[in-house]
């Protein structure tokens, strides 16, 4: 579930006064919401299968503004976009334990995420402008655009992709796990060789993790306190992107890196 973020301003202001003369500004927050489903088949003798669908979500705003300039005209802006999207998605996965039921022994798991880019809207936001002169004509006048310009954000091209995961996770003892993680993720985006900037490299992510559950800790409920620790390093793939002749900003630029995050999780089972 997100918010969609709406509404409209309007204002009226004095060039000559250099105040604003009017202001009015009314927002308005709208849920939306994706369907999500799952299925989980299993476990037999230790293998288990998992089906999972989510459907689209996107937050989408739209703020119209209108400004009357006393001196000139109806100034009429708009901007309007997509700020965050996440695709449709099919995921499957199969897990594997060595003892099934028991706290010690092995997890593996595999899996494979369909991701449907393809639909996904264009990164940057639709601008409008226009700016006419009707307080500078006479009555019976028509008034026309004094100033007028759109900016028309520039399609994505982005494609399906397909994205292949693994877990392993070993308990020597029933209070301890150790974990490492595993993923590559193809980028949905064709090199910017053109108007657009949006820029997206293939990654490898790594992770590494171990938890530990300590008993009863307070002494007063029965639950346990359960301690995790992780890291995880992203992989960036160095991407050139050359520019094809009379597309500005002419040159090339290149795209990748590392990144690294780090996670504690505290957790107490009431």
């Amino acid at each position: 579930v997100l918010a969609e973020l709406g509404g409209r301003i309007t204002a009226g202001v004095s060039l000559s006064e250099h105040r604003v003369l009017s202001r009015t500004i009314d927002l308005d927050i709208k849920a939306v919401a994706a369907p999500t489903a799952g299925v989980n088949i299993g476990p037999f003798e230790g293998l288990s299968l998992g089906i999972t669908w989510r459907g689209p979500l996107e937050l989408r705003y739209r703020i119209p503004m209108t400004v009357d300039v006393q001196e000139i005209g109806i100034l009429d802006f708009l901007a309007e976009g997509v700020s965050l999207y996440t695709p449709s998605q099919l995921a499957v996965g199969v897990a594997w334990e060595s003892d099934p039921g028991q706290d010690i022994g092995w997890s593996v798991e595999v899996g494979l995420t369909w991701e449907q880019w393809k639909d996904a809207p264009p990164a940057g936001a639709l601008f409008e402008l226009h700016l006419d002169d009707s307080h500078l004509l006479e009555e019976g006048e028509n008034a026309e655009n004094f100033v007028s310009s759109t900016l028309t954000p520039i399609p994505l091209e982005a494609q399906d992709t397909l994205t292949p995961r693994a877990g392993v996770e070993y308990r020597p003892e029933p209070n301890w796990a150790v974990r490492m993680g595993y993923f590559w993720r193809p980028t949905p985006l064709p090199l910017p060789v053109y108007e657009s900037n949006t820029l997206d490299t293939p990654v490898h992510v790594v992770s590494l993790g171990a938890g530990y559950m300590f008993k009863d800790p307070t002494e007063i409920r029965k639950g346990p306190l359960v301690v995790d620790l992780s890291v995880q390093a992203t992989f960036l793939h160095n991407r050139t992107v050359g520019k094809v002749t009379g597309y500005a900003p002419e040159g090339s630029y290149r795209g990748g890196g590392m990144l690294w995050h780090f996670a504690l999780d505290l957790r107490h089972n009431y």
